[in-house]
């Protein structure tokens, strides 16, 4: 409900004239939004921006500004428009000024370019779409899938990655997010992204960065990391108490505990959601012992 009162009272005025600057970098804007995002799952700004997207199944606001641009050069190029209109003539001079001077950055310059890197240049050779519905649907298609391919390249390069790579495999919104205890859904939405608390997360923060293999437990002495704190952690053995199920109970593995993060059971997220809500409380806890 957030992001539809979002794209249908902001978007909209973030996006104004779109149509004539849209090919242009807008970067306070995207900053802009996703900061909104984070604000929904509550975690920290340095979150990497990848696992945003893909956790809220939310494309950047750069790709709406993209079709605006497309659909009013459809406008310009239709049959029967008016060739005496002021934008038209425009249109012509700037069309004949990439042809003079290729290297010269116009608008028009940008949408040719935006059309061959999208595989659809011929479109602009002929300056003639006759199924504009067809062509707006596949051309919508590739950006979608060029900016899949770059979320997927940065999910696999990104060292902040260690648990959100194995859990997540879909590009969509994630079901624990239509949970209705928002405490539970911060909590976990917090875990997945490695937005907590926990030393594992904690040690890389600040001028005074820790190794590793030294982000240990001050009870347990191992690593302090999701599964320790969520599984293991003998500090935490009330708070776990009919949370877990029964395998995750029984045979604790790592193999389990991810399958607990991906479930989609609206039972078992709320328990995924309790556990992790009532661990990081307790956490915080000894914290400021």
């Amino acid at each position: 409900m957030q992001m539809k009162l979002f794209n249908s009272t902001i978007l909209p005025i973030l996006n104004y004239g779109a149509e004539i600057w849209g090919l242009r970098r807008a970067d306070p804007i995207e900053r802009f939004h996703l900061g909104f995002l984070k604000s929904i799952l509550s975690v920290k700004h340095s979150t990497p921006n990848c696992f945003v997207y893909g956790e809220l199944g939310v494309y950047p606001l750069h790709i709406e500004r993209k079709m605006k641009v497309i659909k009013y050069w459809l406008k310009l190029i239709r049959p029967g428009n008016n060739d005496c209109s002021f934008t038209h003539a425009v249109y012509k001079e700037l069309v004949q000024l990439n042809i003079n001077e290729p290297n010269t950055t116009t608008w028009v310059s940008l949408v040719k370019q935006l059309l061959d890197r999208s595989g659809m240049g011929h479109y602009w050779v002929k300056q003639n779409v006759k199924n504009e519905n067809y062509f707006l649907a596949v051309l919508k298609q590739r950006l979608d899938d060029m900016f899949l391919q770059e979320w997927h390249a940065e999910m696999s390069m990104t060292t902040s990655g260690r648990l959100y790579k194995h859990i997540k495999d879909t590009f969509e919104l994630e079901p624990y997010m239509k949970l209705c205890n928002k405490s539970y859904r911060v909590a976990i939405s917090k875990i997945r992204l490695s937005s907590h608390l926990f030393y594992i997360e904690r040690g890389r923060w600040g001028t005074r960065k820790v190794d590793r293999n030294d982000r240990k437990c001050p009870t347990c002495d191992v690593i302090e990391d999701e599964y320790h704190c969520l599984i293991e952690c003998s500090r935490y053995t009330q708070e776990r108490r009919n949370c877990l199920p029964e395998k995750l109970k029984n045979k604790p593995s790592m193999f389990e505990f991810i399958k607990f993060l991906k479930c989609r059971d609206s039972r078992q997220q709320g328990d995924l959601g309790r556990l992790c809500f009532k661990v990081q409380i307790e956490h915080k806890k000894y914290l400021q012992v």
